[in-house]
Parts: structure tokens; sequence; C-alpha cells
């Protein structure tokens, strides 16, 4: 994932665990050829709009981009 310099701990106690379930979400479902974010945000518990303006508010990214560099991290290993 790219640098975000984002310390968990200084964000609301929700936001953190929202942000930990997002990459738990696509990391468990990183292989699988349904993985989407409407997935995402039902898994979570959130609508699509409001988990876009989580990732975006809080590391500058989207919930695709979080997907996409994922998977590219994943790939280089």
């Amino acid at each position: 994932m790219k640098s975000t310099n984002i310390e968990l701990h200084s964000l609301p106690l929700y936001q953190q665990r929202l942000i930990l379930k997002a990459f738990q979400y696509v990391s468990q479902n990183l292989t699988a050829q349904n993985l989407s974010v409407p997935g995402m945000a039902q898994e979570i518990g959130v609508s699509e709009r409001q988990l876009f303006r989580l990732l975006k508010s809080t590391m500058n990214t989207t919930p695709n981009l979080l997907i996409q560099e994922t998977r590219l991290e994943k790939a280089k290993e």
C-alpha cells in the first residue's frame, strides 16, 4: 500500500475499527473474483458512500484503489 502516513491511534475508535475491517476484508478476499466495494461495505456494515468518505478522509484513497494497491503488493511478493 502506498505510504499514507496516518496513525490509527489518532483517529476515533469507530474509524479505527472500520479501517481495520476494510483491510481485513480485502486481505481475506484478495483472490476472490467477486471482491467488490459493495461487498466490502456490506461486510463492514456501512454504506458504499460512507466507506468512500472514510477512506478518502483518513487515508486519501478510495475503496477501489485500496483493492487494486493491495492486489499489486501481493503480486510483488
